[in-house]
């Protein structure tokens, strides 16, 4: 059984979060967790004991604290990065030289890994995505109705929902541009972090809603956006890193060209007016494509691979 100590820069990050009901649940095969520290004196004290067999960095501005010349395997999970629109790339910045310490880098998606890689080459690199439970958003399975939405919602209107509490310059201009029928029907509803829904109305949103949008490139949202597609909410967001793959390309849209926004709420309009202004059915595929990437059992997996892999690379290291 490998007895593995988390370190996180903040434990209520969704993603440290996930990895430690994993190893609490024992969903990581022979796999348990030995603890969680926020700092370099908790590593210390737990190297000490001799009772760690892995230290798992889980964001990467916990990575700074990864000890030179660590006696044990070290994993780092690095899923956010600033994109550099401009250059077309993620920006890397200082991480270079503490990712160098680690034995493996759990990345996202595959571009984030190749990416870092072409600058820190010595370390592992394993695509981990994130699990989701599909279940708790497919309407399928779990469908909530629409009354949980009575506050804000009017049925005589169409509900879109964005994915921020600001609305970004790039939609105020796209919603400016919509001809009047298209605006007048709109019920805009923001699911940002500010917002003071509670989750069954953010999932009934998902799930009625009939788009949701992420203009803006400040943070990739990416959970909203898991949330979404598991609801089988039509998503669209800018063209940066490419969705987490679990978009198609049709459904990235520019940062900084409003009309291709406004022509995308047009179309959307569009089709719900022809439809006699009814609820959208889920999208099936989108749905079933997160339950073949993030499914609650695919994580837990890949990151059991990504143990074996560190202590494979740190025995070798040691060895040297």
């Amino acid at each position: 059984m490998k007895r593995v100590l988390l370190v996180t820069s903040d434990p209520e990050v969704a993603d440290h979060r996930y990895v430690e009901e994993s190893l609490d649940r024992a969903r990581i095969p022979f796999c348990t967790r030995a603890g969680t520290v926020t700092d370099a004196a908790g590593i210390r004290d737990a190297l000490a004991t001799g009772n760690i067999d892995i230290l798992h960095f889980t964001d990467s501005q916990s990575a700074r604290m990864i000890p030179v010349g660590c006696p044990v395997a070290t994993v780092v999970t690095v899923n956010e990065l600033p994109w550099d629109k401009e250059r077309g790339r993620f920006s890397i910045g200082h991480l270079s030289d503490d990712l160098a310490l680690a034995d493996v880098i759990c990345c996202e998606t595959p571009a984030m890994g190749k990416a870092l890689s072409e600058v820190v080459p010595t370390p592992e690199y394993h695509v981990v995505r994130p699990g989701v439970d599909v279940d708790l958003f497919d309407p399928d399975i779990n469908q909530l109705p629409r009354e949980h939405l009575i506050d804000f919602d009017d049925e005589s209107k169409m509900l879109v929902a964005i994915g921020t509490f600001d609305t970004p310059t790039v939609l105020v201009d796209a919603i400016e541009m919509l001809p009047e029928e298209v605006a007048e029907d709109l019920n805009l509803i923001h699911l940002g972090q500010e917002s003071n829904l509670v989750p069954e109305q953010i999932i009934s949103v998902l799930q009625h809603a009939e788009a949701i949008l992420f203009a803006d490139l400040s943070r990739f949202h990416r959970h909203a956006l898991l949330h979404a597609a598991a609801a089988g909410c039509p998503t669209f967001v800018t063209d940066s890193e490419p969705a987490l793959r679990v978009l198609q390309d049709e459904d990235l849209l520019s940062s900084d060209d409003p009309r291709e926004w406004a022509d995308e709420l047009t179309r959307i309009h569009t089709e719900w007016r022809r439809a006699g202004g009814v609820p959208r059915h889920p999208d099936e595929e989108l749905i079933g494509r997160m339950r073949r990437m993030y499914s609650l059992n695919t994580a837990p997996r890949a990151i059991e691979h990504a143990y074996d892999a560190a202590g494979t690379a740190n025995d070798l290291r040691k060895n040297q």
